[in-house]
């Protein structure tokens, strides 16, 4: 499989060589017939979704009423997931990820998860350690991908590594944040690693946010504990969003997509969609995305 996704990474190359070609053919052509240019279209198409939207970082700001107290505090968090550095060279870097997430001023950074894809084990350490020039606290968990299910298992290389990148690790574990917002991960649910008994000592005094790689992990986890978000990735929005037809390969049981969720199994569940690719090289109406966060609770 490998073998077939590195050839058509390459070979889409010739794309450049394909609509070139069709373009010359068609203009110079003034009664060709229309299904070349439905040929060239689907071309044009193509070369975007490989070699343009792949590499546009945009920002979605969602604003989000926890109901968590009486007085009105506010928490500015930036998600992303789903980097996916490795096989694919065309997936945004983590600088580029770096420069964006702090300029835009959160108090801290949510990563649910799935950094790597087919990457060398020597590399690790290398395309995560921007993650090192963030300006707050990053809090993390592994994904699927990150644990071998499917793929390698990078999680002890990649745990050690984000580490040296000051990105703290809650793989079945909190942390605290300031007096009263209680920082919580688990590992990842297709892989199998999780412990969620931790979370049912939890108190409702606490902002409690949950990282969790899947969002599925929602109808895991014992219902109605004092949980305020769930904050994942996994979905990639559908990655290459054909309308009506990619909502068929989200890799989710409970039809989560993308956004915020409300009382899905008793919480509150926000998914984004993520920065990298699997599969295909291709983003297609659904570019790498940074979504802010703001709070109130």
């Amino acid at each position: 499989m490998n073998f077939i996704q590195i050839a058509i990474f390459y070979l889409s190359y010739l794309l450049f060589v394909y609509i070139s070609i069709l373009a010359y053919f068609v203009l110079k052509n003034k009664e060709v017939a229309s299904i070349y240019w439905v040929i060239l279209i689907v071309g044009l198409v193509l070369g975007y979704a490989r070699f343009i939207e792949p590499q546009i970082l945009i920002t979605k700001i969602h604003k989000i009423n926890l109901n968590h107290s009486q007085s009105k505090n506010k928490l500015r968090i930036v998600v992303f997931s789903d980097t996916h550095f490795g096989l694919f060279k065309n997936v945004v870097t983590a600088q580029k990820i770096v420069k964006k997430v702090n300029s835009l001023n959160p108090d801290l950074i949510l990563i649910p998860g799935d950094f790597l894809y087919e990457l060398s084990v020597d590399k690790v350490k290398d395309v995560v350690l921007p993650f090192k020039n963030f300006k707050v606290p990053a809090y993390a968990v592994t994904g699927n991908h990150d644990e071998g299910a499917p793929g390698p298992n990078y999680e002890g290389q990649l745990v050690q590594a984000l580490q040296d990148a000051n990105v703290i690790v809650l793989n079945n574990k909190s942390e605290l944040y300031g007096d009263k917002i209680k920082i919580s991960g688990l590992s990842d649910l297709w892989a199998g690693n999780y412990e969620s008994e931790f979370l049912e000592d939890f108190s409702a005094n606490d902002l409690n946010i949950l990282i969790s790689h899947n969002p599925d992990m929602a109808y895991k986890i014992k219902p109605k504990l004092p949980i305020h978000l769930i904050v994942s990735g996994h979905t990639h929005g559908g990655q290459i969003r054909i309308p009506f037809l990619y909502k068929s390969i989200i890799p989710t049981t409970h039809n989560f997509d993308l956004g915020f969720y409300k009382d899905q199994n008793s919480y509150n569940v926000f998914v984004t969609s993520g920065t990298g690719m699997v599969g295909l090289p291709f983003r297609f109406l659904m570019p790498p995305r940074l979504d802010v966060l703001n709070i109130e609770f």
